[in-house]
């Protein structure tokens, strides 16, 4: 197995370099004729947003048809095409197989030169140069861009980090961009506060941006401040804005204040209690006599009494403060969980409102969609009736006999030059110079000849396959007849029993259409007189059909089978009006 991969491979690669180097040495044959078209891209860079889709725009200048040149996109870097049109159809065998069912060409927009590539699911390892080639016989053309490929990431997020100096920590984060975007603070006012961050970035498995910024706001951005993230381009924003409680910017705390009374007034009594402890031992030292002891004792005992009264009443002081620090401390626990709820709440409001608000855009685009899908509906269902109603009268009108313009422009693409010569036509009739008209000569009238069907012009064009039109303008010539013959000597056969059988033609007489099939004749039902009628010979399928072109009527269609060579034959029986074989 793993050598039948290796030769698949192989041969691929030989296919992919073989069609590569003719490639090339097309171009190069092809450089000293350029001149003829330009390849020309609207844009030298294109932007593309990852697992969107993106068009790489190209075109011929002047605008000419594309259909059947070769077109040829090409990443720089990369051997195989991204996309190869050649011989008028896709060809996916040569195609890069990272981009295959990924291309697709303006199949419509080729004629007008439009050789675009649209690029589907876009992955980052899109992002390069591309190149378009168009080649023909002698034409050459190229033109490059590049594509970017742009990941727009996440809304940032703002997190707390605490108190930090006279101010509080604050990080923004965010996720999923590409390239590297820029990261701005901006005050409340839009001042640019950002050279007080410190940003970092990380790419995660995927190679898409990750993005992390520090900040520290003080009490003088009470405000709020944003932490806003741009792309590449105009549309890639994305921000978060925080506000935050002047009171969280305090710097000193009331139990601090309190502890620094409290303290006040107890070093006065330690200050006391310290002078009488020294008063007593400096006594008990040098007490030289009883009396002396007792005074002392006495003496003491009332200043540690004194201290002990001081010491009670700082102590009573401190908790009093103490208490009260205590009381603040859960006023403001109360004010700031309050303040906690009330901005939960009002977050939580706002929530719902967002929510609410989608609901009713759901509900009125889910409206707007059924809506038209009744209108497409409405209209598929119309185009459908119109469609049966022009089909209906295509039917009636074809049934009626009528022909299009377009199947008449078909039967005069096959138009023959048929010209008629004096000496191939009967006695009787007189054929112009040009061999385009013919009529009957004045002497038959003369001679009281009565002028018959025998008398005729010879085409001297014969038919003996394919298919052949001509027109003739018959006027309003009281009695003519059309048609073909297998007799080039029609006017002078011996043998008319024969020759009747390979005779067919359409006649006009005493204001009838009658047509000839060798001996039967038929009258038509339609007594509409024409004044150009127009003749179509299919020689193949054994078919010679007369048109009434002033109306583009069908009158009838004979069926013939017969090998033999078919000869236009014309007959007028007036002397003074031609039937003329029109050549336009």
């Amino acid at each position: 197995m793993l050598i039948t991969k290796r030769k698949s491979n192989s041969g691929m690669n030989f296919a992919v370099i073989n069609g590569y180097l003719t490639f090339m040495a097309l171009l190069q044959l092809c450089k000293s004729q350029q001149g003829t078209f330009t390849v020309e891209t609207s844009s030298p860079t294109v932007a593309g947003h990852l697992n969107g889709d993106v068009i790489l725009p190209c075109a011929l200048s002047p605008k000419s048809s594309a259909v059947g040149l070769e077109i040829r996109w090409v990443r720089k870097g990369l051997l195989e095409p991204v996309h190869l049109y050649i011989n008028g159809n896709d060809n996916f065998q040569l195609q890069n197989k990272d981009y295959q069912g990924r291309t697709q060409l303006f199949s419509e927009e080729l004629k007008n030169g439009n050789v675009s590539l649209l690029l589907k699911n876009i992955r980052l390892s899109d992002a390069a140069n591309y190149t378009c080639s168009v080649l023909r016989t002698k034409w050459f053309g190229e033109s490059s861009l590049e594509l970017k490929v742009l990941a727009t990431g996440r809304t940032p997020r703002i997190t707390f980090d605490g108190r930090q100096g006279n101010g509080i920590g604050l990080t923004c984060m965010s996720s999923g961009w590409h390239p590297k975007p820029q990261v701005l603070w901006l005050s409340n006012v839009g001042t640019d506060l950002t050279s007080r961050s410190e940003t970092k970035f990380e790419k995660d498995k995927d190679r898409l941006y990750s993005v992390r910024s520090n900040f520290e706001i003080g009490a003088k951005d009470n405000d709020g401040v944003t932490c806003r993230i741009r792309g590449l381009q105009d549309t890639e924003l994305t921000e978060a804005r925080v506000h935050i409680n002047a009171d969280l910017f305090q710097t000193s705390s009331p139990w601090k204040a309190g502890f620094a009374v409290t303290l006040l007034f107890l070093l006065p009594a330690l200050g006391l209690l310290g002078a009488a402890l020294w008063y007593l031992w400096y006594w008990m030292k040098n007490r030289g006599s009883e009396k002396k002891m007792k005074e002392s004792s006495q003496e003491t005992t009332a200043k540690l009494a004194e201290s002990e009264k001081l010491l009670a009443e700082g102590k009573d002081m401190c908790i009093k403060h103490l208490e009260s620090e205590i009381t603040q401390i859960k006023k403001d626990k109360e004010n700031l969980t309050k303040r906690r709820d009330s901005d939960i709440q009002q977050i939580k409001d706002e929530k719902d409102k967002d929510i609410r608000r989608l609901e009713t855009e759901i509900e009125n685009s889910k409206k707007e969609e059924n809506n038209l899908k009744e209108q497409l509906e409405t209209a598929k269902s119309e185009s459908e009736k119109l469609k049966q109603e022009c089909s209906d009268l295509h039917n009636e009108i074809k049934n009626r006999g009528y022909i299009s313009n377009q199947e008449l422009e078909e039967m005069r693409l096959v138009r023959a030059n048929i010209t008629m010569s004096q000496d191939k036509s009967s006695k009787n009739v007189k054929v112009s110079e040009d061999g385009k008209k013919v009529r009957a000569k004045t002497s038959v009238r003369a001679k009281t000849t009565k002028l018959t069907g025998w008398d005729c012009a010879i085409a001297n064009e014969s038919f003996t396959a394919g298919r052949h039109y001509w027109e003739v303008k018959v006027g309003d010539i009281h009695k003519w007849r059309l048609g073909v013959t297998s007799d080039s000597d029609f006017s002078e056969v011996k043998d008319k029993a024969k020759a009747r059988q390979y005779y067919w033609a359409l006649k006009w007489k005493d204001k009838k259409l009658i047509t000839v099939n060798g001996k039967k004749e038929t009258e038509l039902t339609s007594k509409q007189k024409a004044s150009v009628i127009g003749v179509f010979l299919d020689y193949d399928k054994g078919r010679l059909s007369f048109y009434n072109l002033d109306d583009t009527y069908h009158i009838h269609t004979l069926i013939f089978t017969t090998k033999l060579p078919l000869y236009p034959f014309f007959n007028c029986t007036s002397t003074e009006k031609d039937l003329d074989i029109s050549s336009k």
